[in-house]
């Protein structure tokens, strides 16, 4: 009777998920974070794309009407009730470069809790990734590009 009892215990443990052996298996990048077209006048300043996608302009930035603004988008998959944690850049730590020239990004914001859970039935999760670039004084005209991690676990 133990003995049925024991194996049909191990049988269940088995089959339920723990948050020791299930989890997050993948984050992928959907698409890219883009500030489109501006102008830096003499003073620095910086541009904002939230992580809704809205984009804003702090000192002597003066936005152009071209371009395309976006928020980064990724999709998490895991197991169903997966607990996560978003893991964004330290700010000043990518920098984002044109023909020598490169603007720091600051300040990233996610549209989802940088914790939480999958949910019951829930293996996916899609959120956005937004940033701040910062621009110095007679920053030159070009298209800057770069890359940055987001990690989950």
């Amino acid at each position: 009777m133990t003995r049925r009892a024991t194996v049909a215990g191990l049988v269940l443990l088995l089959l339920l998920p723990s948050a020791s052996w299930a989890g997050i298996s993948s984050v992928a990048k959907n698409g890219d974070l883009q500030f489109a077209k501006f102008v830096s006048l003499v003073s620095s300043g910086s541009v904002t794309v939230s992580a809704g996608g809205a984009r804003s302009f702090s000192g002597g930035i003066l936005p152009l009407n071209s371009g395309t603004v976006t928020a980064a988008s990724y999709t998490m998959a895991g197991s169903s009730n997966s607990n996560y944690t978003i893991i964004l850049p330290v700010n000043n730590t990518v920098v984002i470069n044109s023909g020598g020239h490169t603007l720091t990004l600051t300040n990233f914001t996610c549209s989802v809790p940088l914790t939480g859970k999958l949910g019951s039935g829930k293996t996916s999760i899609t959120f956005t990734v937004g940033a701040t670039a910062t621009v110095t004084p007679g920053a030159t005209p070009g298209g800057y590009s770069g890359s940055f991690n987001v990690r989950a676990n």
